[in-house]
């Protein structure tokens, strides 16, 4: 995989798009805004070229995701404890956790 940002975004979406078609809605809500949108959010905080790429990489999740398959993903999110409802701390590894009303505001 390509490490330009502007890449990986497309690499990211093109993937989810065909891990939906191929294995279902949740595996691709899982890969796309579970795995890689939380990745590219955290990576954004050491790599400033990633900052910009954040909102077309989201542009594409609700492309390919509707708005309630969105919300109900991020709930289980939230209630997995893997999102916040207040501002985060890092977890036990250092890694930033991501508040509800920061997905909702990116992604809705």
């Amino acid at each position: 995989m390509n490490n330009q940002p502007s890449q990986k975004w497309m690499e990211f979406a093109f993937a989810g798009r065909r891990i939906r078609e191929h294995f279902g809605l949740d595996k691709a809500l899982q890969y796309l805004i579970g795995e890689k949108l939380l990745w590219f959010m955290d990576e954004a905080k050491d790599y400033e070229p990633y900052v910009n790429q954040i909102p077309l990489l989201a542009a594409e999740i609700r492309q390919i995701f509707s708005a309630e398959e969105i919300k109900q993903y991020l709930s289980q999110l939230q209630r997995r404890r893997v999102i916040v409802k207040s501002p985060p701390r890092p977890d036990a590894l250092g890694r930033r956790r991501f508040t509800r009303a920061e997905l909702d505001s990116l992604l809705l």
